[in-house]
């Protein structure tokens, strides 16, 4: 169709999947993404949209969220639903947590690590290699 304007994006969607290159879509506003290029993502991870028109588009264009409208207005912060086409065949609800404050509350672990090299020392590293290229 020529009045639908191509992009990188919907190459990797509509011509890549035959290679297992998939495509995942972050967006606050999904009705922005074109139909054919929604059609193919076949996993999706969907939070909590206010706005109406971006909440129809989802429902109207993934399975099993039919009746789901409501449910994706009412989640909240870090809360989403799981459509991962054809495999899971509802909608898994999910939490994501923020993981800083995950990795605050794990005990520390020390690995024995030597110390990393500072940035300054790595830059100069990196300087030496270059000069000795070019001679």
């Amino acid at each position: 169709d020529p009045e639908v304007r191509k992009t990188i994006f919907s190459d990797i969607a509509l011509t890549y999947r035959k290679y297992r290159v998939g495509l995942n879509a972050v967006t606050p506003r999904p009705s922005r993404v074109d139909r054919n290029v929604f059609a193919e993502l076949w996993t999706k991870v969907i939070m909590k949209t206010e706005l109406r028109r971006d909440r129809t588009y989802i429902t109207d264009n993934t399975p099993y969220l039919e009746y789901s409208d409501t449910e994706i207005k009412m989640l909240d912060v870090g809360e989403a639903l799981l459509i991962s086409e054809p495999k899971i065949r509802f909608a898994v609800p999910v939490k994501v947590i923020h993981y800083p404050e995950y990795l605050n509350e794990k005990e520390k672990v020390d690995y024995k690590l030597p110390p990393s090299k500072t940035l300054s020392q790595m830059d100069d590293q990196l300087r030496r290699i270059r000069q000795a290229g070019e001679n």
